[in-house]
């Protein structure tokens, strides 16, 4: 008798033995699951299913069971490794738009990467508001960013042809003058390089820096 007879017959053999007609009420794909009818409905799920099959052949046919439970696990080690592949492929892809994010909202000049997007021309904030706002910034995957001391923002200043985006304003350090009691703080303007101190209450822009590369 041929393995897919065997089968047929099987399901006939389960379903009689659900004490009803030999024929399933219903098919429900969306459950994965087989009902027949009987004077008690019965539902047994398609793995179950499957599992009874199987016993059976390994009674019956023992050399093909070990061949088919040979193939099952050829499947599954293949599928296993299908899904690292297409998970690590989606961790590629990921890494390659993180990457454009990077050159595209960034810049590293001298050991520090430096915010240079839209919002670096844009955020005008007094002192305690900048500070917290580049506290707070989560850009490119990185959360660790800081308000730039002064002699950072001199540095930057002199590379500012290397910047995208920037105002010719004034910038807030995070170093304050602790000449007036500690009420102002050091500002790097962007048109000339000229650095001098503002009371911190008012309004300057504000662009954040990290370490490392």
């Amino acid at each position: 008798m041929k393995l897919k007879t065997v089968i047929v017959v099987l399901g006939l053999l389960l379903f009689s033995a659900c004490g009803g007609e030999v024929k399933p009420v219903s098919v429900d794909t969306s459950k994965d699951t087989l009902v027949w009818a009987s004077e008690d409905s019965v539902v047994i799920s398609k793995n179950e299913y499957d599992e009874a099959i199987f016993e059976y052949l390994k009674q019956k046919y023992p050399k093909k069971a070990k061949e088919i439970q040979r193939q099952r696990q050829k499947e599954i080690q293949r599928q296993r490794q299908k899904e690292i592949k297409r998970q690590k492929e989606i961790q590629r892809q990921k890494e390659i738009q993180r990457q454009k994010e990077i050159r595209e909202k960034t810049i590293k000049i001298n050991g520090l990467m430096w915010q240079d997007n839209k919002a670096s021309k844009t955020i005008n904030k007094n002192w305690s508001d900048a500070k917290r706002y580049c506290r707070e910034l989560s850009l490119v995957g990185y959360s660790d960013w800081r308000l730039a001391s002064k002699s950072e923002l001199i540095s930057l200043y002199k590379n500012k042809d290397k910047l995208r985006n920037f105002s010719s304003n004034r910038y807030w350090s995070s170093t304050t003058n602790n000449s007036f009691g500690g009420n102002n703080a050091w500002l790097v303007y962007f048109s000339d390089g000229s650095v001098y101190y503002r009371y911190k209450y008012y309004g300057s822009y504000a662009r954040c820096v990290r370490d490392g590369q």
